[in-house]
């Protein structure tokens, strides 16, 4: 909830904005993707907000790292997934999903897999991107779950565009060559009709 729907700001100004996110007891755990648009004039701003919900009685402590966060489309994201059981059942047979989502929610990659977990293990991840993404910001989300627990974990990553194939300069001298071939032979026709 936000109290001021529009505030007044003198230029060098600044104002603290108090956002208060007080889930209904209904909303189901995971992550949730909004935006608070900030406009003025021509001026607009928006600021993505993602929040994630966990569920009141946690089993399981899930950290995403990923070492590398930029990566180009068409690479694999690499990241390791940390699950500690932080329960009292042992060992537990965990469905994981782990997923890159824009910020609209679309799956764009995704992968799937049972562990058996006794007290922690890591995973490694290793999703690749299509060749067509488009430049910006995605999440990477995993998620751990046994019946009934449900755990998510979140992180971020930002592509790049894609780098562009190296041209050769053999292909430039070679389209050099032709055109002043065809040059000399018009020339040559051209002294040849004049004759």
């Amino acid at each position: 909830k936000i109290k001021e729907k529009e505030i007044s700001l003198s230029p060098g100004s600044y104002y603290s904005l108090i956002i208060a996110i007080e889930p209904d007891e209904d909303v189901e755990p995971g992550i949730y993707v909004g935006q608070i648009v900030l406009t003025s004039g021509q001026f607009k701003k928006i600021i993505t907000l993602i929040i994630q919900i966990d569920p009141k009685n946690q089993d399981l402590e899930l950290n995403l790292n990923i070492p590398i966060k930029k990566i180009q489309a068409g690479d694999s994201l690499n990241a390791d997934l940390n699950i500690k059981n932080i329960g009292n059942f042992k060992p537990l047979t965990l469905d994981i999903t782990n997923q890159i989502k824009d910020l609209q929610g679309n799956i764009i990659a995704k992968e799937n897999k049972k562990q058996i977990l006794e007290d922690s293990l890591t995973i490694s991840i290793q999703l690749k991107t299509p060749v067509n993404l488009k430049p910006g910001t995605y999440i990477l989300e995993a998620e751990a779950s046994y019946n009934p627990t449900v755990r998510t974990a979140q992180s971020f990553i930002v592509t790049a565009p894609t780098l562009e194939e190296p041209v050769m300069f053999t292909q430039y001298y070679r389209q050099f060559f032709i055109i002043i071939l065809l040059l000399i032979i018009l020339i040559m026709l051209y002294y040849i009709a004049k004759k």
